[in-house]
């Protein structure tokens, strides 16, 4: 599900200090850069939330 961004969820994501890349996720690989449950991460991977216009979360997030 895409999340739209507008300018109170990047207000809100900036003041709780929200993470939910994979680049912060505990199942996140640094070496190959890929997901370590499987899940395709193309567009998870690095989101800049002031230069998106939508957003997804991933469902398996855990903050490492």
């Amino acid at each position: 599900m895409r999340t739209p961004v507008d300018d109170e969820l990047v207000r809100e994501a900036e003041a709780v200090r929200l993470r939910f890349s994979c680049v912060h996720c505990a199942f996140f690989d640094s070496t190959t850069g890929a997901c370590s449950e499987g899940y395709p991460n193309d567009a998870l991977s690095d989101v800049r939330l002031d230069a998106a216009s939508s957003i997804e979360f991933c469902k398996s997030f855990e903050l490492a």
